[in-house]
């Protein structure tokens, strides 16, 4: 587990605990875990652009939204300026009268939870229950089964495993099914759908089969975007289809004058999470198809339409959207990115005889660099920017999104929407 995904379980952990009463026995458990997180949640808060100096009154308030009390602002503050993320100044009383903030981007103040939580030597229950959220974030599991990966493989001693569920349970971060008579641990929030249903269709399968999932999981969640055609060529396009029906694969087809193809993600790109993502649906979707659109360039475009030929070229690519500038020109851009013309994710202008395009909507090319970069969405848990400021009103089934983008368009509707299109692109009306 890396420190980014490890600051985010440690974050979502201590989140997902707000609320319960701090005389409650079991959260002495989890005594390292809450100091890591209360300091990345507050950090979060302080997250600016430029180094910035704040009043220790501004801090005050900031700790309080993050469950600190004020007696211990100090110590958070402390912690802080330990690792180099902030320094401050105390007032005659002792207390924080201004600090001056250095941490700059989110993923510097996730990694940092990780140092925190690492500095301060936490048990093996502590080290056990991330490995348990993670473990049952990227698949349902068995006791038998997550027994065996927390003993076998992360050292853990079956009497702590049995405290690390005990202690799961008790705060709910993990669910239980019981199926065929046998406990399976899901994490709920891993799958936009039933996470039981999921949790059945894998314990119902037999093993060769069950590998085969695991197989299709590890490849697409190194590679989000992953070719549809690069999984069907090696696994049974049943098993594929299972898959996506229960929501382990969420496909998005590109259609394109040159062709179509489908590419898919794992549920798991939203990142590692306990509590609820503050994130758009329709902006997650459109960052979902931007960047099947950018793999369509990859795996299927060639040279003379304007293929995309290494990763750098395309981040490059994602970077220059970022920042307001125009990509192109090229053919391509003309053709395969028309449902986010249409959605006003991007704009679109005939040059040369080609198509050059710039992106509209900037918190769409945020994500999609993250997932390039890290393959997941960086959890905002600790960042609360505009991009993640509206709850999901809803969630589009991949079966749904695919019935929708897929839909055969008949030649009076393709001539609708291809003038409708032109229609963006010059300004004028059809």
């Amino acid at each position: 587990m890396d420190n980014l995904e490890k600051g985010s379980w440690i974050i979502n952990t201590i989140k997902h605990t707000t609320g319960v009463r701090t005389d409650t026995v079991e959260l002495n458990d989890l005594e390292v875990t809450e100091r890591a997180g209360k300091s990345g949640i507050l950090l979060g808060k302080l997250l600016v652009d430029k180094q910035e100096i704040i009043t220790g009154k501004k801090l005050s308030v900031f700790a309080r939204t993050a469950n600190i009390s004020p007696d211990a602002v100090k110590t958070y503050a402390e912690i802080l300026k330990k690792f180099g993320q902030v320094d401050f100044k105390l007032d005659k009383f002792g207390n924080v009268s201004e600090m001056e903030i250095y941490c700059l981007t989110t993923e510097d103040a996730i990694k940092t939870v990780a140092d925190i939580f690492e500095y301060y030597e936490p048990d093996e229950i502590e080290r056990g229950n991330l490995e348990s959220l993670k473990t049952t974030f990227e698949f349902p599991a068995s006791r038998e089964e997550l027994t065996k990966v927390l003993t076998s493989g992360k050292g853990i001693s079956e009497e702590n495993v049995n405290e690390i569920l005990a202690l799961e349970s008790a705060f709910s971060l993990i669910k239980k099914e019981r199926i065929e008579n046998s406990d399976i641990y899901y994490n709920e929030y891993a799958f936009a759908g039933d996470g039981s249903k999921i949790a059945k269709a894998i314990a119902s399968l037999p093993e060769s089969q069950r590998n085969d999932v695991y197989f299709v999981m590890e490849q697409v969640k190194q590679s989000q975007g992953f070719l549809a055609d690069n999984l069907t060529d090696k696994i049974n396009p049943n098993i594929i289809s299972m898959m996506e029906g229960v929501g382990l694969l969420d496909g998005i087809t590109v259609n394109s004058d040159f062709g179509e193809a489908v590419f898919y993600t794992t549920p798991q790109l939203i990142g590692p999470g306990i509590s609820t993502w503050k994130i758009s649906t329709d902006v997650f979707n459109h960052a979902k198809l931007l960047l099947s659109s950018l793999r369509y360039g990859e795996y299927k475009s060639v040279s003379s339409r304007g293929a995309i030929y290494t990763s750098s070229k395309m981040m490059n690519i994602v970077k220059k959207l970022i920042r307001g500038e125009w990509v192109g020109p090229c053919t391509a851009i003309g053709e395969d990115y028309k449902l986010l013309e249409l959605d006003g994710v991007i704009s679109v202008q005939p040059y040369n005889g080609m198509y050059k395009m710039k992106l509209r909507q900037l918190e769409v090319g945020k994500l999609v660099e993250q997932m390039l970069e890290y393959n997941m969405v960086v959890n905002d848990s600790v960042n609360e920017i505009d991009v993640f400021n509206n709850l999901p009103t809803g969630y589009i089934a991949p079966e749904e999104r695919r019935k929708v983008i897929q839909a055969e368009r008949t030649v009076p509707v393709k001539n609708i929407q291809e003038k409708f299109i032109a229609s963006i692109r010059t300004g004028g009306i059809f």
